[in-house]
């Protein structure tokens, strides 16, 4: 609640009240830092850590702990946590250390060999566009939403989709009004902004450069076909 994450370029993905239930969050999805207690109920957090580390050799993890401890700390170090802070916790020494860490997440993001666990989130947000297209849904909101560098979801959304993120966005709204404008009846302007364009004008010209024909022209020789 005290640490400015987002100034630092992170943010909350999951928050878990013990080790067992932290594990099945990972399961469904990577986070790039990782935050434990020492004392936990079940499970203490040097196993958590050991548990983690048999799967994933690169996340980085940071040990918060009331124990000044000197086996504490060698486990830590064997199982290569990136710090290990102690209590009360300090804000501004949090946000130090996440201005030092941010540089070493963001190599590792851009990393191939690292790429795998974040495939499923791609996946996700795919769905997740194709089924929330007609909102107001920018690629910086969902990066926001899902926890992901902006940047980078990106490059792997093109990748997933074979187009940009706007240009994929566009192509379904368009399709979605094509699909629906065959009723000469139906009030064209609301129905483009029921597929998420605020700016219809926007919408005429992101149709003549995906459909490569104008809006217009596309109506009428739609009816011509119809009338013959």
């Amino acid at each position: 609640m005290t640490v400015r994450w987002e100034k630092f370029g992170f943010y909350i993905g999951g928050i878990a009240s013990d080790a067992s239930r932290a594990l099945e969050l990972m399961k469904k999805r990577r986070f790039h830092l990782i935050i434990t207690d020492i004392r936990m109920p079940q499970m203490d957090g040097i196993t958590f850590i050991g548990k983690i580390r048999e799967t994933d050799h690169d996340t980085e993890i940071v040990i918060i702990s009331g124990y000044n401890s000197f086996e504490y700390a060698k486990s830590a170090i064997s199982l290569k946590v990136s710090s290990y802070i102690l209590k009360p916790i300090d804000p501004a020494e949090i946000e130090r250390l996440l201005a030092e860490l941010k540089p070493r997440v963001d190599e590792k993001m851009i990393d191939p060999s690292l790429e795998g666990g974040d495939n499923g989130i791609i996946e996700e947000i795919v769905r997740f566009v194709g089924e929330n297209f007609k909102k107001s849904i920018t690629l910086k909101h969902i990066s926001e939403r899902f926890y992901i560098n902006t940047a980078y979801l990106g490059v792997k959304f093109k990748q997933a989709t074979g187009y940009s993120f706007n240009y994929y966005v566009n192509k379904l709204r368009i399709e979605y009004v094509k699909s629906r404008c065959v009723n000469r009846n139906r009030k064209m302007n609301e129905l483009i902004s029921n597929a998420g364009y605020s700016n219809h004008q926007y919408f005429y010209k992101q149709f003549n450069k995906i459909e490569g024909v104008p809006f217009s022209k596309y109506i009428k020789k739609r009816d011509n076909r119809k009338d013959q």
